[in-house]
Parts: C-alpha cells; sequence; structure tokens
C-alpha cells in the first residue's frame, strides 16, 4: 500500500488532534479533582473567626471530651457517607470518561483495536459506576434487615 503525501499529513493531524484532545480532557479532570479536594481542604480546615470554638473540653474530673470528627454515630451511617461521597466524586468522572471512550471510537478510522478500547472503557466505566450504585442498595438493604 502506498502512502501518499495527503494520507501521510491526514495521518499525523489525526494523531495531533486526539493528543490534544486527549491532553484537553486530563486537563480538565485535574482541575475538577483539584477544585473538589481545594473545596473539602477549605470546609475542613475553616478556621472560627472569632476564635470561640473549643474541640477538646476538660471536664472537673480530668476527663477529656474528643467531639466525634466523622458525624456518626453507627457504621452504617458511617458507610453511607462514604458511598455518597464516592457518587459524588464518581458522577463527573463517568461522564467524562463515556466522552474520552466516545472520542477514542470516533477516532477510530477503521482501527478494529482502537474501536474496541473505546468499547471496552465505556463498559468498565458502566460497570465500575454501577458496581458503587448496587454497594449503596445493598447497604440499604443490610439496613433495612437489622432494624
Amino acid at each position: 500500500m502506498k502512502l501518499s503525501v495527503v494520507n501521510l499529513k491526514i495521518i499525523f493531524m489525526k494523531n495531533v488532534v486526539s493528543k490534544i484532545c486527549s491532553g484537553i480532557v486530563l486537563s480538565i479532570l485535574f482541575v475538577m479533582i483539584f477544585s473538589m479536594v481545594s473545596f473539602a481542604a477549605t470546609k475542613t480546615f475553616e478556621q472560627d473567626p472569632g476564635g470561640t470554638k473549643t474541640f477538646i473540653s476538660g471536664g472537673k474530673d480530668g476527663t477529656i471530651n474528643i467531639p466525634n470528627p466523622l458525624g456518626v454515630s453507627s457504621f452504617s451511617q458511617l458507610l453511607n457517607r462514604i458511598i455518597n461521597f464516592l457518587i459524588l466524586i464518581a458522577t463527573p468522572l463517568v461522564t467524562l470518561m463515556i466522552l474520552y471512550a466516545a472520542f477514542q471510537i470516533m477516532t477510530a478510522a477503521g482501527d478494529p483495536a482502537q474501536f474496541s478500547k473505546g468499547r471496552q472503557t465505556i463498559l468498565y466505566v458502566t460497570l465500575g459506576y454501577l458496581l458503587l450504585l448496587v454497594s449503596k442498595g445493598i447497604i440499604s438493604v443490610i439496613e433495612s434487615f437489622l432494624k
């Protein structure tokens, strides 16, 4: 098969566009994760403006009272908080990964390996998200049996 100059330019441009788009997707993903982490850190380490909050207090009998930093009173509440946080993080990531996989499929240009790579990405992302949602359901079912 002879490659003409036009075909070489098309292949080169396809590779360049693919690398640029994957770089853009990775940059957006990095910005989203960084903003979520910085928002969580801001809320976690937010200082009391008046300085009146006492986090550790001592009793008259010499005991030390430390408040529960997790804000939960049972293991099931802790699991629910963790799963809810993971769903909050995973939802935009699933959307971005499906868009990236669709981009892989669209730029496959007849290459069966690239096309199947995009299909596998969509399959694995969907299965991972379903596993996360099913784990939330399992926790709810176990909670209802224990009550």
